[in-house]
């Protein structure tokens, strides 16, 4: 090979390099179910920016989660007032109330988790008050497009402030951690909590191993490795 000819090959792969890198910063990742398009996006973020505040507080039960188009507010300030559902645009950059088809007031409390299942559902664990007793194992789908709840087979241990739930689309289905850390008598003190799996095809829990912990509590999160 002449040096003519290393110096035009050099140059092809500079510009098929370049060209590789110029793809490598446009290329948006999608949700599993997702289409498989790809969008001129800017990736690089340094700062935060502000956006249009949500026209309500903040609650003892409150969560959030996304189906990669629009980001979900789930809340309920106490026991006695009006849930609250709201979605952001980031595009608009505006709310949508969807609090019309709620549960009732009372249903959401502190350790309210819900999770995307990438085909149109959220998954709800309402949660519950340090209080209450061992009636709390409200479970919830919330559909998107019929913009309805409907309740679900109970979960299998009381639940409470250490509620976490994840979806895997490795086998679609739910994982949750369940209950709380703190016994208040409604259930059994050697029992803080359980690891269980949900089945959406035949609406059934199962428990799977508990890791050596006392319980969750506070602040429990799960999260699928995709």
């Amino acid at each position: 090979m002449n040096h003519k000819t290393l110096i035009a090959s050099l140059l092809i792969f500079a510009l098929l390099f370049d060209l590789a890198l110029l793809f490598a910063s446009t290329v948006e990742i999608n949700a599993p179910g997702e289409s498989e398009e790809f969008e001129n996006v800017s990736i690089k973020y340094t700062s935060w920016t502000g956006v249009t505040n949500t026209s309500f507080t903040g609650g003892y039960g409150e969560c959030v989660a996304s189906d990669g188009k629009y980001v979900y507010v789930l809340k309920e300030y106490k026991a006695t007032s009006s849930p609250v559902f709201s979605r952001y645009d980031p595009v608009s950059d505006s709310w949508e109330d969807l609090s019309a088809s709620l549960p009732p007031a009372g249903t959401f409390k502190n350790g309210l988790s819900m999770a995307y299942d990438y085909h149109g559902n959220f998954y709800v664990l309402t949660g519950s008050a340090y209080a209450d007793g061992a009636d709390r194992v409200q479970f919830y789908r919330y559909n998107i497009s019929t913009d309805s709840w409907t309740r679900l087979a109970d979960t299998p241990h009381v639940q409470g402030a250490g509620d976490a739930i994840v979806y895997s689309e490795y086998d679609h289905k739910i994982y949750a951690f369940i209950g709380r850390a703190h016994y208040t008598g409604s259930y059994d003190p050697g029992d803080y909590g359980t690891f269980s799996r949900y089945d959406p095809t035949t609406d059934t829990w199962e428990n799977l191993t508990y890791p050596n912990w006392p319980g969750t509590d506070d602040g429990a999160s799960l999260a699928w490795t995709g």
